[in-house]
């Protein structure tokens, strides 16, 4: 269901192992892809007998990590968040926090020579159990979020 896109991501090189193409899936959100090779004849036409059978993939390319405060620990006041993110991602980093299957924004957090830091106010939110989250971008200007860690906020 939905709509189908035929995109194009490049031309394959002959070699010694066959027709070989280089796929940076960083360029693409993490998501389900079919995948499927096409060949032209010599008269520029790409037919049915030109198509390969469709492949499906899953694209999962590593996302950003908060690795402070720890996953399931309870925090209260200023709480410092830091979040560690791959290479291909870049800034703004954002920190955030699902509430009811909604993520919300808590900021933008700073980089520094200690990873991706924001200072928590947690008082801006009710005692409760939280999934906390940080996002960065891809190349694509598409946003990468990393796994959620739980954290309990007792002011």
């Amino acid at each position: 269901p939905g709509a189908q896109w035929l995109c194009t991501i490049g031309f394959a090189t002959p070699t010694e192992y066959g027709w070989l193409i280089d796929w940076d899936t960083t360029q693409v959100p993490n998501a389900y892809y079919d995948l499927m090779a096409g060949a032209s004849y010599p008269n520029g036409n790409l037919g049915i007998a030109g198509i390969s059978p469709v492949v499906s993939v899953s694209v999962v390319n590593p996302g950003p990590t908060v690795v402070v405060p720890a996953n399931n620990s309870t925090v209260s006041g200023s709480q410092w968040l830091d979040c560690t993110i791959p290479s291909q991602l870049t800034g703004p980093v954002q920190f955030g926090y699902l509430s009811g299957g909604f993520p919300q924004v808590l900021g933008t957090a700073t980089a520094s020579e200690y990873g991706w830091l924001y200072d928590w106010n947690t008082a801006s939110v009710a005692n409760g159990t939280y999934s906390l989250y940080c996002s960065a971008t891809y190349p694509n200007s598409s946003t990468g979020l990393g796994p959620t860690i739980s954290v309990t906020v007792a002011n």
